[in-house]
């Protein structure tokens, strides 16, 4: 098998890789042709940086998220067999590279207030506030994943119904119920 070593020797009568379809060009990634993997993260980068950054809340850590998530395609792609779109493919790397994330950083967090608030025990009133906020601030991001998953990427990123069950890899009427749950939980809390 060839190894192709630039894109030109399989364009054949192509202008450019961006008139490409995205298949076609999964393709020539799996063949060899890196040039093909640029134009991929090219035209998928806004979105899936978009996706990141609705479920991580942080521009950096979404870039952080964006960038693994294209090292994890590009190494999985050989083994992408083609039965979902690579935008439906790439997406899912990234809610779950996100999700990812966030278990971990919630961890630590936890771990940070148990410490916090063993040292507030004797300590003034106002330090006990400050503990109660960042403890009610974390409640809010205690949201199950699937849960908090669902809220942003239709609530915050305006996908359909639709959209967000392609991106979970559910039913859409699973992703209503898992957004109806979630703001009956933020209400609960809020009230709280």
């Amino acid at each position: 098998m060839k190894v192709v070593s630039d894109s030109t020797d399989l364009a054949r009568g192509c202008k450019s890789l961006s008139e490409l379809a995205c298949a076609t060009l999964v393709t020539w990634v799996q063949a060899g042709d890196h040039a093909a993997f640029d134009e991929l993260v090219r035209r998928h980068r806004h979105r899936i940086f978009q996706v990141a950054l609705a479920l991580t809340r942080n521009r950096d850590d979404a870039e952080d998220v964006t960038q693994q998530s294209f090292l994890n395609a590009f190494l999985a792609l050989p083994a992408f067999a083609g039965r979902s779109q690579f935008s439906t493919w790439i997406r899912r790397i990234a809610v779950n590279q996100s999700l990812n994330l966030r278990r971990d950083q919630r961890r630590r967090r936890e771990m940070g207030l148990r410490n916090q608030r063993e040292a507030s025990r004797n300590a003034p009133p106002r330090a006990r506030w400050r503990v109660a906020l960042h403890e009610h601030l974390n409640a809010m991001e205690q949201l199950p994943e699937h849960v908090a998953a669902a809220l942003m990427l239709v609530s915050v990123l305006g996908f359909t119904t639709a959209e967000a069950a392609k991106a979970l890899c559910c039913a859409p009427g699973t992703v209503a119920w898992r957004i109806h749950y979630g703001r009956r939980l933020l209400r609960q809390s809020l009230h709280r």
